[in-house]
């Protein structure tokens, strides 16, 4: 499949490399060059048309064509392949899109070869490796990272997991301490401290830093898991429950993510209901039931509904647009407009969307 797939890209890479050197062709000057993922770095350097190919890779990146994209940074770089941040991204595009390992691992070597002080390119090389369970290797790799940058947080947090899998937990403990102290509200570095301090019987440690992965991520399932059983055995068994029972709803809710759209309309409102009962700051049921509530005639209450959601996050922007729609199917034009410009200057100012 990988296989495949290279050729795919090969074939787009190399005929999007010829339409950015039409022009050249048109005035006689030979612009023959191989744009397979393989081809040597070009005898002259064609700015023009790697920043033509690189346009339209961006372009097919944002309507979702990852293959195609992926072939028009190949021509990019074939053009001009001094474009190190370029090759990165070109990596994490076989990486994270195509699940392309073969690609991505010739792109991060090339990068890493162009760039031997960016500690980027060995980071996601030990990320490929803790993927396939290499721990030996992972840890390498994460390990030179921090020798070129020792403040590469992801690198410290994926040192710290590799350490856990190999059930070092002195050692997993101090690379989340690590990215702790030099970023106190990272999620990730929180969750997995909490879950440890939780594991070794460190139960208001694990209480306060799962209450703080939950205060910014409040659909973070595990985090409502691990809570519980810290709570349990502080014995506080009414909360426990209620977090127990969110991380049920999460799951139901389709891994805390969506909700399943081929289930009963009714069902998927009872559960979303009870979600934002139980943990009103988590936002996405909120506009799957405010929908549910305008289909059955119910308008006024999903405008409620809305109006809530915006007091407990004011910054969020979706909010105000989603109440825009349900003032303007109750016929309420002059509020749906007042609610549209303050979407439109809380998406300009970068206000949240609202979806966590």
């Amino acid at each position: 499949m990988f296989r495949a797939l290279a050729l795919t890209v090969s074939l787009c890479a190399a005929f999007i490399g010829a339409i950015s050197c039409g022009e050249r062709d048109a005035a006689g000057e030979s612009s023959h060059r191989d744009a397979s993922p393989s081809a040597s770095a070009p005898a002259t350097i064609d700015r023009a048309g790697a920043e033509r190919a690189r346009a339209r890779g961006e372009e097919l990146s944002r309507h979702g064509q990852a293959v195609k994209a992926a072939a028009a940074f190949e021509a990019a770089l074939t053009a001009d392949p001094s474009q190190l941040e370029l090759r990165g991204r070109l990596a994490k595009l076989y990486l994270y899109q195509l699940q392309d390992p073969e690609n991505a691992r010739r792109q991060l070597a090339r990068w890493q070869s162009d760039a031997p002080q960016d500690p980027e390119p060995i980071y996601l090389q030990g990320k490929m490796a803790l993927n396939d369970a290499d721990f030996d290797r992972a840890a390498r790799q994460f390990e030179k990272a921090l020798e070129l940058d020792p403040d590469h947080l992801d690198s410290w947090s994926l040192l710290g997991e590799v350490h856990e899998a190999r059930g070092e937990l002195d050692a997993a403990e101090h690379c989340y301490r690590q990215v702790l102290e030099k970023d106190p509200s990272n999620a990730g570095a929180l969750y997995r401290q909490g879950k440890l301090a939780t594991l070794r019987g460190r139960f208001e440690e694990g209480k306060r830093a799962l209450m703080a992965v939950i205060d910014s991520n409040p659909g973070h399932g595990g985090a409502h898991q691990n809570l519980a059983r810290c709570l349990l055995q502080l014995g506080d068994e009414a909360s426990a429950k209620q977090h127990l029972e969110i991380q049920r709803l999460l799951v139901l809710y389709g891994s805390g993510t969506k909700v399943d759209r081929n289930a009963d309309p009714s069902q998927r409102a009872q559960i979303e209901r009870r979600l934002i009962e139980l943990n009103p700051r988590y936002s996405p049921p909120y506009f799957g039931l405010a929908s549910y509530d305008v289909a059955q005639h119910r308008g006024e209450e999903a405008a409620e509904l809305l109006r809530g959601l915006i007091a407990l996050k004011p910054s969020a922007a979706r909010p105000h647009l989603e109440l825009a729609r349900v003032l303007e199917s109750l016929g309420q034009a002059v509020e749906a407009k007042r609610e549209q410009a303050l979407y439109a200057e809380l998406s300009r100012d970068g206000g949240d969307d609202g979806d966590r």
